[in-house]
């Protein structure tokens, strides 16, 4: 609501509209910090998936259930090396072939799902 009234709202049709309705009322100190913090913040959000799914391939390796290599962790760091290699170049190779809009909707939809399937796991092993 906020931005319709600093900008015409046919002109909000952009990826950063914040950033833009900022920098079109002559803010561009605001307008910079607001992409900035955009840009950490996807870079955490890549980092906290790429850490959660290393997690994943290393827990379901040490349940037997990928091959041992997941498993396999640095003698000195204690971090699964192979796993952390494979999410590493899969998320590069996906992130270089698809688009970026689908990719964020397909991994909004894998948190969604993942949310959804332990909420009903927490239903179903309390009974």
């Amino acid at each position: 609501l906020v931005l319709t009234g600093m900008v015409p709202y046919h002109l909000l049709n952009v990826s950063d509209a914040m950033a833009f309705a900022l920098h079109a009322v002559g803010q561009n100190v605001a307008a910079g910090i607001i992409s900035a913090g955009a840009i950490a913040g996807i870079t955490t959000v890549i980092f906290v998936y790429l850490y959660a799914t290393v997690r994943v391939l290393f827990s379901m390796s040490r349940d037997h259930l990928l091959p041992k290599p997941f498993s396999v962790v640095h003698p000195h760091s204690q971090a699964p090396v192979f796993s952390t290699w494979i999410a590493g170049f899969t998320g590069a190779a996906i992130a270089g072939f698809v688009d970026l809009r689908a990719l964020s909707n397909l991994i909004n939809i894998g948190a969604l799902l993942t949310f959804m399937m332990v909420a009903l796991s927490v239903i179903v092993l309390r009974k």
